[in-house]
């Protein structure tokens, strides 16, 4: 039996509007987007940064803060521990040439940054003062003459002044090493934060361009991942300007360094002249 016309319509109707509803945007929203772009390299290489530039000012402040606690510690000696049969004028001397003394090629050649070796990440000292023999990186020629020429029981007391002399030229080199390196470092970081910079705001642009094939899943991580982005950029950003603050404030790290050498060779020329 024939089909009737208008039953055929209606059913051609339907498949229309069936079509049209697959169709509609609210059924394209509802697809899964792509996944969001992955941020973890930059990321991670921002946060190494900030983490060097953290430990960079961390070291300096710690060594220039051990000058100025050496120097306080050497003159605390009660001066009758200089007094006669002490040869202070020999010690004077023995002193004054480890403080003075050039570096080594082998301490021109250490890094200057974030400490790496162990006996950098230790306490400045530490190992000195636990150790039984006198050992120094300063050679100072007369040492073995002052050493005989100590009586036994001044003998502990002159040693441990010369570690602390010899720690006091360890550190001293150490700051003026980094100080001199941390300028380049500086401008090294500020032009990594540049790129990263830029390559941050090509990515926001892409997506922008992209919005279409995001649901709200992914384009909600999209923007996280970007936030974080910045907020690891703004973190750099932050240690580098600690940096550049520091070596332009009135008592920067340099200023305190040479202040405090100054002062303890000051003393140094004059201890043990008034008794």
């Amino acid at each position: 039996m024939p089909r009737h016309p208008l039953t055929h319509a209606r059913a051609l109707h339907v498949l229309i509007l069936g079509v049209m509803v697959a169709a509609s945007p609210g059924c394209w929203l509802k697809r899964k987007g792509i996944a969001p772009p992955s941020v973890a390299q930059p990321v991670t290489e921002l946060q190494r940064l900030s983490t060097r530039l953290q430990a960079v000012h961390t070291v300096l402040e710690r060594d220039v803060a051990r000058m100025e606690t050496l120097r306080l510690e050497f003159f605390s000696a009660p001066s009758p521990l200089y007094a006669p049969p002490f040869p202070v004028e020999l010690f004077r001397h023995v002193a004054l040439s480890c403080l003075n003394e050039l570096p080594h090629p082998a301490e021109e050649s250490m890094e200057g940054g974030a400490p790496q070796s162990q006996e950098d990440a230790q306490e400045p000292g530490q190992d000195a003062a636990a150790a039984p023999e006198l050992v120094l990186t300063c050679q100072p020629v007369n040492l073995e003459l002052l050493l005989g020429a100590v009586s036994p029981a001044r003998k502990s007391f002159t040693m441990e002044q010369l570690r602390r002399v010899d720690e006091m030229r360890t550190l001293r080199l150490k700051v003026a090493r980094r100080l001199e390196q941390l300028p380049r470092m500086i401008e090294e970081a500020q032009l990594r934060v540049a790129r990263q910079r830029a390559e941050r705001r090509q990515l926001s642009e892409k997506l922008d361009q992209r919005r279409i094939d995001y649901d709200d899943t992914s384009w909600a991580l999209a923007q996280k991942n970007l936030q974080r982005y910045a907020q690891e950029i703004d973190t750099v950003e932050r240690s580098i300007t600690q940096l550049t603050d520091q070596l332009s404030a009135s008592h920067s790290w340099r200023w305190r360094a040479q202040d405090t050498t100054r002062v303890f060779l000051y003393d140094l020329v004059w201890i043990g002249e008034v008794l």
